[in-house]
């Protein structure tokens, strides 16, 4: 709904208007949002405003709304204002209850001075303006259109804008409301457009056609039909379209304001080589198209691997035109230990406010990198007892007794245990074989589903089942893809797996390299393997005290 707001961070009243281009005599609404239910009850004063606007009505409202998934109560009060006198009002703080605002300023414009000389015997009036009579090329252009009708209408029709060697586009939805002019009030319907001319020279915006039925008040009260169909056009406009400067930096972007700006996510407090950390990327662009926006090429950085996630291209419209945004998450992954500079990156732009050559600049950042956490060696277990006994020496007079009780006790347990293992092994081990069937039937249903995935495009997919069936079948437990890699005793199996490691971050939409990772060569290569032979060689060594 807002065109203009201010959003208070820490302030519990929120404060805006429906639109930022008033003019005197003009109608518009300011809204009061609080966030404590009892504020509606409190007694409401308006001594906060200034006294050039005038208050013509004000209601309150409560309702609710879902933003991001989340409901948010809205209430407060909207409050139609006029003023008769062009200049800049400022309300300061005020207190509603126990909330509190913070100052707000509302400009006031002067009033359309050619109105009632635009068709003078008529009761419905168009006007049109541009916001910049001499552009560069691709710079953004803003263009309104105003509708004045001081009798009940029906049926209108607002042919589109078209301009030829531009792209235009609608400023959200039209604007309502009401003016005062020599005594007459007019309903009004105001329309905004961006248009961004692509080739220099002179740039024609033809005049708006506008039609619609009005009453006509000299038709008898028998008449067939009181209303009659009127029409209108604006005045069309020249605009001098320049070409790109020949100082101007490459690539060309014409902008109020180019900002970069890039942020860690939310848990990112260490790097750990192979430890992937993600890194929001943004480009906002003010007077701008998405598709104007640069594509940023990063560098080879030692010590980092960069993988890039598909761009997500925004934009959002006001009354100033449109702002543009270019969002990017990309996969920085470690290396190697020490500190690493991620570079500065600096984007040329033209400053269309200031006709200057401009530049976005993000500042360089360092990280420290540690190795991995699990790389830590910790003493043997024999190591650890030799510690243990020079640091804790006992009386070897008091050993003899103690050790030998301790062995008798420990051989009888033994001669037990053996005992029972030689009774029971003459018993058929019948209860173990519905389990291992129930494993070999689980594996192969996940193989199934692994041979399908193989042949789609979806790497991520095809990993985490790759992952569930590896850990069935080896009867091990395996999260990551590298586990898999560090234990295979397969080149062939390795490398694929590496291309498919890859695949997971790699955009290769976006980089244009193919996409290599072969599933069904990885699904081959996995069916091979004799998983009693490598659960056979694994018992012959001892496990790593911290697997990957």
């Amino acid at each position: 709904m807002s065109l203009l707001s201010i959003n208070i961070a820490h302030a519990k009243i929120d404060i805006a208007i429906d639109r930022n281009d008033v003019r005197v005599n003009e109608t518009f609404q300011l809204t009061i949002n609080v966030e404590d239910p009892k504020t509606l009850s409190a007694q409401q004063s308006m001594d906060f405003l200034p006294s050039e606007l005038q208050v013509l009505s004000s209601q309150h409202f409560q309702k609710s709304t879902v933003i991001d998934k989340q409901f948010a109560n809205q209430m407060g009060w909207t409050l139609t204002l006029i003023s008769s006198q062009a200049g800049t009002y400022s309300i300061p703080k005020f207190r509603i209850g126990n909330e509190e605002s913070e100052a707000f300023t509302i400009r006031i414009l002067p009033a359309i001075s050619n109105l009632d000389e635009l068709n003078p015997n008529s009761k419905v009036k168009m006007t049109a303006r541009i916001s910049d009579e001499e552009v560069y090329v691709q710079q953004q252009i803003i263009y309104t259109v105003r509708i004045y009708s001081s009798v009940p209408s029906r049926r209108h029709y607002l042919e589109p804008l078209n301009v030829d060697n531009a792209i235009i586009k609608k400023l959200g939805d039209a604007s309502d409301f009401q003016m005062m002019s020599q005594g007459v009030r007019y309903n009004v319907k105001e329309e905004k457009y961006v248009i961004f001319p692509q080739q220099s020279g002179e740039l024609a915006i033809p005049p708006m056609q506008f039609r619609t039925n009005i009453v006509d008040t000299q038709a008898s009260f028998g008449s067939l039909s009181r209303y009659r169909p009127i029409e209108l056009q604006s005045k069309p406009f020249t605009v001098q379209v320049k070409p790109k400067p020949a100082s101007a930096e490459t690539p060309w972007i014409p902008a109020k304001a180019l900002e970069l700006t890039a942020q860690w996510q939310e848990g990112v407090d260490s790097f750990e080589v192979g430890k992937p950390a993600t890194l929001d990327f943004y480009i906002k662009g003010v007077a701008l198209l998405p598709e104007q926006l640069p594509t940023i090429e990063f560098p080879e950085i030692t010590g980092l691997k960069i993988y890039r996630d598909k761009p997500i291209l925004q934009s959002r419209i006001n009354a100033n035109g449109v702002n543009s945004y270019h969002l990017e998450k990309l996969a920085i992954i470690p290396n190697q230990t020490g500190q690493v500079t991620i570079p500065a990156l600096k984007i040329p732009y033209w400053d269309t406010t200031k006709d200057v050559q401009a530049f976005a600049e993000l500042k360089p950042v360092t990280i420290s990198i540690q190795d991995k956490v699990n790389t830590i060696n910790l003493p043997s277990i024999t190591q650890q007892q030799s510690l243990d006994a020079r640091n804790n020496p006992v009386s070897e007079t008091a050993q003899p007794s103690y050790w030998q009780y301790l062995t008798y006790g420990f051989a009888l347990l033994w001669l037990t245990t053996l005992l029972l293992f030689l009774f029971r092994k003459r018993k058929p081990a019948v209860e173990t074989q519905p389990l291992e069937k129930s494993s070999t039937l689980k594996t192969s249903s996940e193989s199934i589903k692994l041979k399908a995935l193989a042949k789609e495009t979806n790497p991520r997919d095809f990993a985490n089942t790759l992952l569930q069936w590896y850990s069935h079948a080896s009867q091990s437990s395996f999260t990551n893809l590298n586990q898999i890699i560090n234990q295979c005793n397969n080149p062939k199996l390795a490398l694929e797996l590496s291309r498919l490691q890859t695949a997971l971050y790699a955009n290769t939409v976006n980089t244009g390299k193919p996409n290599d990772w072969d599933g069904l060569k990885i699904h081959s290569l996995l069916s091979s393997i004799d998983f009693k032979k490598v659960k056979a060689d694994r018992k012959r060594h001892l496990p790593p005290l911290y697997p990957e």
